[in-house]
């Protein structure tokens, strides 16, 4: 059951197409996809005070849910495990950026997650020295120069950031 306070941001709109996201793959047709929408619809539609949504708004979101689909906008995730998935999605992120520095920066993020990730799992942070990084070897071989190379990809993706 679907209640306002579990739609992304209290949006029917937005709590339709992460349902119908969801199960894009677990359907041959998109006639299908579109029963499918009806009834999430209806589910949603009861647990909100405003109502669903009009059949003509349902019928939209589950055509472009669909063409997402086929035009690849939409991958297929079932049967890969989760860390997986989230490993390919940094190294597709890490590879727009600088392709040639992604091995750095992958071997350095797994690293900093492995030492600090229940560090900063609890709000905490930790100072990346990429000196001391280098003089301790944490990666054996590499230098200060690389050290930064990844620190600094892994901060323009996003994936670290830096406070004083």
């Amino acid at each position: 059951m679907h209640t306002s306070s579990t739609l992304r941001n209290g949006s029917r709109k937005l709590g339709l197409n992460d349902q119908l996201v969801r199960m894009v793959w677990s359907v041959s047709t998109e006639c299908e996809l579109l029963e499918h929408a009806f009834k999430i619809n209806n589910e949603i539609g009861r647990s909100d005070p405003r109502g669903p949504r009009t059949a003509d708004q349902v019928m939209a979101a589950a055509r472009a849910v669909w063409r997402d689909r086929e035009t690849g906008k939409i991958e297929k995730w079932s049967g890969v495990p989760s860390r997986d998935k989230h490993r390919r999605i940094v190294a597709e992120r890490l590879s727009l950026l600088d392709p040639k520095a992604v091995p750095l920066a992958y071997m350095l993020i797994e690293r900093l997650v492995d030492e600090h990730g229940a560090r900063c799992r609890c709000g905490e942070t930790f100072a990346p020295s990429v000196r001391a990084m280098a003089e301790a070897q944490v990666i054996p071989g590499w230098s200060w120069r690389q050290y930064t190379r990844a620190r600094n990809l892994l901060v323009r993706a996003g994936l670290m950031e830096l406070v004083s």
